[in-house]
C-alpha cells in the first residue's frame, strides 16, 4: 500500500444548467414569467471538485464529453475558471447535456 497522496477523485455525469428566477411559482399545467436566467452546471461532482479546488485540495473530475456547442463551451469555461481537472473534453460530433 502506498503512502502518496493522490487526488479526490469525483465521478459524475457532467451537463449545462439553468437557474431561472420567477416571481412565483406557478401552479400545475400553468407558465410563470422568468426575471433572471443564471448559467449553471449539474451534478454533484463538478460542484464539489470546484470547492477541493478552491480549498487547494488536489482533485480531478472524470466525467462523459461536452459538445463543441454554446452550452458545452459554457461548461468548459466554469471548470476553467474554478481550475476543475477534468477528463471531460470537448466534442463537435455530440450536444452538451
Amino acid at each position: 500500500m502506498s503512502t502518496q497522496d493522490g487526488p479526490v477523485v469525483c465521478v459524475s455525469y457532467l451537463a449545462s444548467a439553468e437557474l431561472w428566477s420567477v416571481t412565483k411559482f406557478p401552479t400545475a399545467n400553468q407558465g410563470a414569467a422568468i426575471r433572471s436566467v443564471e448559467h449553471s452546471i449539474a451534478a454533484d461532482g463538478p460542484m464539489a471538485s470546484a470547492v477541493l479546488a478552491a480549498l487547494e485540495v488536489p482533485t480531478l473530475l472524470i466525467a462523459n464529453r461536452i459538445g463543441g456547442d454554446e452550452e458545452g463551451g459554457r461548461v468548459g469555461r466554469w471548470l476553467q475558471q474554478h481550475h476543475v481537472p477534468t477528463t471531460a473534453v470537448a466534442s463537435a460530433e455530440i450536444g452538451t447535456p
